[in-house]
């Protein structure tokens, strides 16, 4: 079963925080050439504490393309 935060997650911050620095990431080096470590590192947590906050990277790239894609729906 997916862990998904709810608004009131006192982890959404950190949470909002990664996949920000996720995408920043994969923008840069892209997805395949990100490693969590890297993500991780970026944060300022331990690799294997990423995943409190997260399911897998595949669905941090997820969340990223939901993101972009909501942005350009609401330009429309």
């Amino acid at each position: 079963m997916s862990r998904r935060p709810r608004p009131s997650d006192p982890d959404r911050p950190a949470r909002s925080n990664i996949v920000d620095v996720a995408a920043l990431l994969f923008g840069e080096k892209g997805y395949h050439g990100t490693s969590v470590r890297d993500i991780s590192s970026h944060v300022g947590i331990l690799a294997g504490s990423l995943y409190s906050h997260i399911d897998s990277k595949q669905e941090l790239l997820a969340e990223i393309l939901r993101r972009y894609s909501a942005r350009a729906r609401a330009v429309r």
